[in-house]
């Protein structure tokens, strides 16, 4: 009988029994405290010894801050602190007491410090030769569960475990860590309503069809969400019945804390799969309001007040008390009027009423040189007509915000262009020189803040309450009074949605590279009709005289999405699989040259620019463009 071979080469050790460090002073410090744990019965040098044999992580380092600490307990005072590890400096510390310290490692600062203090700084080898028992000595270690991905190890009940993300913007996810779900938690919800195309409820035939409306609004009650932001075709839509049960549905059932409701370029009608209501729309739109409970900010289109209807001698109330302030915004694109129409005015005196906002705000676009004045007036109208209710005195805060212009300079702009071409074209001399110098600057005055409306700064204006009237006081408002800004975001949102996600992307780009072949400023390398684009490639683009102006029109579409981005981004954007014959496929990245060709032709014409955190972003001079571009676009399309 013989004895069956076990392997051992799969069992698990608890401990090492050696560093797996190469470095010759800690090897020669194992040998040491194993001769002293051998021949002696100190714990002390067992433990030390143990601690030599873990691993970088798993000596952490001590600060002197807790050096200090451990000097200060009861007896410690003139005892030697041993740390098997690194000492470091803090500055929060300033006197460093007399103290002598061995460790294995010690910082530049941290030594100097103790050796000026008066104390000694010393290594494991000398603590041997004078402690070799450890006698007189106090053993401290750092925090093993204070590094930064501690965090985000393991799962278990009660646990504020969280995963590790690399995007923190506004537009992503915020993760919410492992549950028993393994879900996420979405906050913020951007959704454009087609109601051309949708359905109120998914068929009961069609349990894999797409869903409808009052589906999505139950999908949306269900989880925690706390900004909203609708985008409708028209504001006739708040005459079906059917929408507003799904704005119901959806104020009632999450605790939405932010709800915006705007309109969207469209062209399209609504189906007539809906349910028009037949009672007036405005007290049950009311009742949408009152049921969101935590609602802190409300944003909607001025043009919706046309089409809110209200019985006569309608009265509003609200029992629902309301802790923290609640802000009203209207939105008018292209503003006009100075004053307030009656029913206009009375359907703005219900939702303030209703929501009892403590700050009502006008957000417009500028359509003539007294517009700012105009809104002014439109102010105080409202607030000399609401003086008279006895919910007046709740409003604190007014603002007015200019968000758009449509009497830029543009026209200038372009006039003066023509005249810079026309002289590049004619005789160079002097003279012409200098008039084109000056014209180059007359036409560079839209790099100026004060001359864009994506710089323009929001006013806000305390609230004077007298007897029956309330007026607008000039004095400046604390910051901590001003409400939170949710429009920008939004309106961001909006503009991406409406042209570069609503709008096909190989349209856009295609018309955008059609441009940029007539406008004919983008300088194109003489080798486009050679050049392979990709390592992978086998040949090099077959469309000759317009491939280099569609990638130029695909970058500057991706830079215009994102905030910058680099040659190297597009390097990995453009590339692809290549073929290894037999083995298997692989990706290559496209090629940097072409790539960064690419950039530095539109960074020439100013399409693009280079960003402070590196690569390459949007310049307004671009932005412009491609707005323009995405918008007529998007008209084709619906034509």
């Amino acid at each position: 009988m013989g004895k069956d071979h076990v392997t051992k080469q799969h069992v698990k050790r608890s401990q090492r029994s050696a560093p797996k460090s190469d470095n010759a002073y800690l090897k020669v410090l194992v040998r040491l405290y194993t001769y002293l744990a051998r021949r002696t019965d100190a714990p002390f040098n067992k433990v030390v010894l143990r601690s030599l044999f873990l691993s970088k992580i798993n000596r952490p380092p001590v600060s002197l801050s807790r050096v200090n600490n451990t000097l200060q307990q009861k007896g410690a005072a003139d005892k030697t602190v041993v740390v098997v590890g690194t000492v470091t400096d803090d500055v929060r510390l300033l006197d460093v007491p007399k103290a002598t310290v061995a460790a294995l490692r010690f910082t530049a600062s941290a030594k100097a410090r103790i050796i000026k203090a008066g104390g000694e700084a010393i290594t494991l080898d000398q603590l041997a030769v004078r402690a070799p028992k450890g006698q007189n000595t106090v053993l401290i270690r750092g925090p093993r569960n204070a590094r930064e991905a501690v965090r985000h190890f393991g799962f278990g009940p009660h646990k504020n475990k969280a995963p590790r993300i690399l995007s923190n913007g506004r537009k992503f996810e915020r993760a919410r860590g492992r549950r028993r779900s393994r879900g996420f938690k979405l906050q913020r919800l951007d959704l454009i309503l087609d109601m051309s195309t949708m359905y109120p409820k998914r068929s009961e035939n069609e349990l894999l069809g797409p869903l409808g409306l009052l589906d999505i609004g139950n999908e949306i009650s269900k989880s925690k969400l706390i900004q909203l932001d609708l985008f409708i075709m028209s504001p006739e839509v708040l005459f079906l019945n059917d929408f507003l049960t799904f704005l119901t549905h959806i104020a009632g059932g999450s605790s939405i804390e932010s709800l915006t409701i705007r309109t969207f370029k469209s062209r399209k009608t609504v189906g007539s799969q809906w349910e028009v209501i037949e009672i007036p729309n405005g007290p049950k739109f009311l009742a949408v309001l009152k049921s969101a409970k935590s609602l802190v900010n409300l944003t909607l289109d001025y043009a919706f007040m046309k089409y809110l209807q209200f019985p006569r001698d309608y009265a509003t109330t609200n029992e629902v008390e309301r802790s923290a302030p609640i802000s009203l915004n209207l939105v008018d694109e292209s503003f006009g009027l100075p004053t307030l129409l009656p029913i206009e005015r009375e359907v703005v005196t219900y939702i303030i009423a209703t929501i009892k906002a403590t700050h009502v705000g006008l957000i417009y676009g500028r359509v003539q040189e007294g517009s700012h004045l105009n809104a002014l007036s439109f102010m105080n109208n409202l607030l000399a007509h609401l003086g008279s209710f006895p919910f007046s005195n709740q409003i604190q805060l007014v603002s007015l915000y200019e968000a758009w212009s449509y009497s830029d300079d543009g026209m200038m702009r372009d006039y003066y262009q023509k005249i810079i071409n026309a002289i590049e074209a004619a005789s160079k001399d002097s003279e012409a020189r200098k008039l084109k110098m000056t014209l180059v600057k007359a036409s560079r005055i839209s790099r100026f803040d004060f001359n864009s409306p994506r710089y323009q700064k929001q006013e806000f204006y305390s609230v004077l309450q007298q007897e029956g009237s309330l007026s607008m006081d000039t004095k400046p408002v604390h910051r901590s009074k001003l409400p939170i800004d949710i429009f920008n975001a939004a309106e961001a949102s909006l503009r991406d949605l409406e042209y570069y996600s609503y709008v096909p992307a190989q349209d856009f780009i295609n018309a955008y590279a059609q441009f940029l072949q007539r406008q004919g400023k983008l300088e194109v390398p003489g080798y486009v009709e050679l050049v392979k684009t990709s390592a992978g490639n086998e040949l090099p683009p077959q469309e000759s005289e317009t491939w280099f102006y569609k990638r130029a029109a695909s970058a500057a579409r991706h830079i215009y999405l994102r905030k910058h981005v680099g040659v190297g981004k597009l390097n990995k954007l453009y590339g692809g699989s290549i073929n290894r014959g037999f083995r298997p496929h692989k990706h290559a990245d496209a090629s940097g040259s072409v790539n960064r060709k690419v950039v530095q032709a539109l960074e020439k014409i100013g399409v693009v620019e280079i960003s402070p955190k590196g690569g390459r972003k949007i310049s307004e001079n671009g932005q412009r463009d491609l707005d323009r571009i995405a918008a007529q676009t998007l008209e084709e399309d619906d034509e």
